[in-house]
This record gives structure tokens, C-alpha cells and sequence, in this order.
């Protein structure tokens, strides 16, 4: 994890780096699960970074934050939103903040298992390409992202109509890669 210059080593072996790494990033992972729901034409109902108020709107016990989006019936569609905390980690990171080097994937997934399980949930021939959408989805809105991360955190909690304030546009929807 390079943070103001600074690598901090992430291993299976010692978390530090990715607990470090999601501290200075827990907001843009946040608003990249938002971002993604409403690319792929699910809604938001509310953002929070709040660890207890997550829980309360069913956020796994280990979640530091939460989104609650609507629907959760499609589950490609559903893997993809919940992995875009993870994508958003792993290929954007933050203003000032990118994570790097071998075992990226392996730290990240194990700092948030809860948002790496749907997508282990999926074909295995589905998986990739799932991934390279969200990745390409988040690549494309990284101002939105960055927009609704700071309004995150500023706020803590954000509700729908306040996201789509922040955005100012109506995101479109992108189909599904095959």
C-alpha cells in the first residue's frame, strides 16, 4: 500500500498494510458500491460509514460501512455491486492512495470477505468478466466516486436522494458485458 509516499507491506501474513489501506480508501469503497447499483440500474436507499448503523441495515458483523441498494434478486448483478468496494480498492484506490504489489488481491479479499463471497458465489467462468465490468464501470465514474466519497465524508451517512443529489446526473445504464 503506497500511502504520501510511504509503502507499507500487505501479506496473508500481517493485515497492517490492507487495514491501513481501507481506513485512508473506506469512504471511495463505499460510494463505488453505490456508483456501480445505479450503473447497472439498481437503486440506493442509503451510504453509511457508520459501523453500527451498517449493522442495523444488515451489514455483515465485520462491515465499517454499508449500502443498502435495491434489487438483490439478479445474482451477477448483485456480485458485481457488492465487489465494487473491492475493484475500487484494488485498481483505483484514493486520491493519495493506491495499493500495489503481489498479494493485492489475496489482502484486499481478506480485509472484506463479506463483499468477495458473491462473486466467489458465481460460475467460475462468470467471475473475470464480471470483474473486468466492474473495473471498467468504476474506470469510467471515478468523479462520481470521488464526488460521493466526499460527501461521505463529510456526512457519514448519505440517503438516496442526497447520492443522487451529489451525483447531478442521472448514471446511465450499462449493459452487461457477455
Amino acid at each position: 500500500v503506497r500511502q504520501d509516499g510511504k509503502l507499507t507491506p500487505a501479506s496473508p501474513e500481517s493485515l497492517e498494510g490492507a487495514q491501513a489501506f481501507f481506513a485512508a480508501v473506506r469512504a471511495h469503497h463505499e460510494a463505488a458500491h453505490a456508483v456501480v447499483a445505479l450503473a447497472l440500474g439498481a437503486t440506493v436507499d442509503r451510504i453509511t460509514l457508520d459501523a453500527d448503523e451498517a449493522g442495523s441495515l444488515g451489514a455483515p458483523p465485520r462491515a465499517l460501512g454499508g449500502v443498502v441498494f435495491q434489487p438483490r434478486d439478479d445474482e451477477t448483478v448483485y456480485a458485481k455491486i457488492r465487489a465494487a468496494g473491492l475493484v475500487q480498492e484494488a485498481c483505483f484506490g484514493a486520491p493519495g492512495v493506491k495499493a500495489e504489489g503481489p498479494g493485492l488481491w489475496t489482502s484486499v479479499c481478506q480485509n472484506t470477505p463479506h463483499d468477495a463471497a458473491p462473486i466467489y458465489a458465481l460460475p467460475v467462468e462468470a467471475r473475470v468478466p464480471a470483474l473486468e465490468d466492474v473495473s471498467r464501470i468504476l474506470a469510467e465514474r471515478q468523479d462520481a466516486v470521488n464526488r460521493l466519497a466526499s460527501e461521505l465524508k463529510r456526512k457519514t451517512t448519505v440517503s438516496g436522494a442526497e447520492v443522487h443529489a451529489v451525483l447531478d446526473v442521472v448514471v446511465e445504464h450499462v449493459v452487461d458485458v457477455e
